[in-house]
């Protein structure tokens, strides 16, 4: 946990912000990589757009000052390429080479967690106690994948959850 807090500290230390000011962390889970697969879209996956994440961090900027978003995603494949293509901004700052604990756990202490598909987006969000995102359209409408869920994948997300 110390790790975690000290790795919090020292982004917001990097960050355009000062210690003397107050941040709002909002962590940001993107899962995409193999919900790209043919076969996974076929069954009915669908990854968070850019939209959804620039709609969001919209939401957090207008209802707080001194937001800082942290990106965490798998930097293996292209996920961080495409999350520093398109979620680039001043105050966003891209997390990676943590081991997938840490993540989590910084994800956790965030103020605000924004998610997007996958459990360990959505493990982030439950065990955090700020305001909760997800992507509304995470399921294809009517797809083998949302006959898994009631009301097509709403009930994956607790209630009290903003969906987008």
């Amino acid at each position: 946990m110390k790790l975690s807090h000290d790795l919090i500290k020292n982004t917001i230390m990097k960050s355009q912000f000062t210690l003397n000011v107050k941040v709002t962390l909002v962590g940001v889970h993107v899962r995409r990589g193999d919900y790209l697969d043919k076969e996974k879209k076929n069954f009915g996956y669908r990854v968070a757009t850019e939209d959804y994440f620039k709609r969001t961090m919209s939401f957090f900027r207008s209802k707080y000052e001194n937001v800082l978003f942290l990106v965490f995603t798998n930097p293996v494949d292209k996920d961080m390429t495409w999350c520093k293509s398109n979620l680039k901004s001043n105050d966003v700052i891209f997390m990676f080479g943590n081991p997938r604990a840490v993540d989590l756990c910084i994800l956790t202490l965030c103020d605000h967690v924004i998610t997007s598909v996958g459990t360990f987006g959505w493990w982030a969000a439950f065990l955090n106690n700020g305001t909760k995102t997800y992507f509304r359209d995470n399921v294809k409408y009517g797809s083998d994948y949302g006959k898994c869920f009631q009301d097509n994948g709403i009930d994956y997300f607790y209630p009290g959850w903003l969906g987008f």
